[in-house]
């Protein structure tokens, strides 16, 4: 994690950055799964963001 915050693009005073870093472990573990076709939803209701994507594996 602290490469991510060398990364030059994010050193930006004032801007916000919503960054992605997926699931942690224990969602696996606790029997979370993901599969072709699925959405994924983060909604950051106190900042009125909203990001939606559906999962499409590739070959």
């Amino acid at each position: 994690m602290p490469r991510l915050f060398a990364y030059r693009p994010l050193h930006h005073p004032g801007r916000v950055h919503y960054v992605y870093l997926g699931a942690d472990r224990s969602s696996f573990h606790g029997g979370f799964r993901t599969a072709d076709g699925d959405r994924v939803t983060l909604d950051f209701t106190s900042h009125g963001i909203r990001l939606s994507h559906p999962l499409v594996w590739s070959s």
